[in-house]
């Protein structure tokens, strides 16, 4: 029994790190090239809210699922469906 809860627990922490929520990474590099929000200074509303700026604009030339996946992969706003209720939520209060 206790081998199978440190195997649990072995695959669980391969998973975090996957989801590279290890640690408090500063740098660029430490999360792949991601784009990092520091939301210690600034609130994620803030951040849909730029995005959303643009977007409304038609300064971006993605489609709403194409920009939800980049944000999702380049960005720390979270995950894909994460974004994409919080990205259709905040769209419809600025509309």
């Amino acid at each position: 029994m206790l081998a199978d809860v440190q195997a649990q627990l072995k695959e669980l922490s391969l998973r975090v790190e996957r989801l590279e929520q290890v640690g408090n990474p500063t740098k660029q590099e430490d999360v792949g090239g991601r784009l990092l929000f520091d939301f210690r200074n600034i609130h994620k509303k803030d951040v849909y809210q730029a995005f959303l700026e643009i977007y409304r604009k038609k300064g971006v030339m993605s489609s709403d699922a194409e920009l939800i996946r980049f944000l999702a992969n380049h960005t720390n706003l979270g995950s894909e469906s994460a974004i994409h209720t919080l990205f259709y939520r905040y769209r419809e209060q600025t509309l």
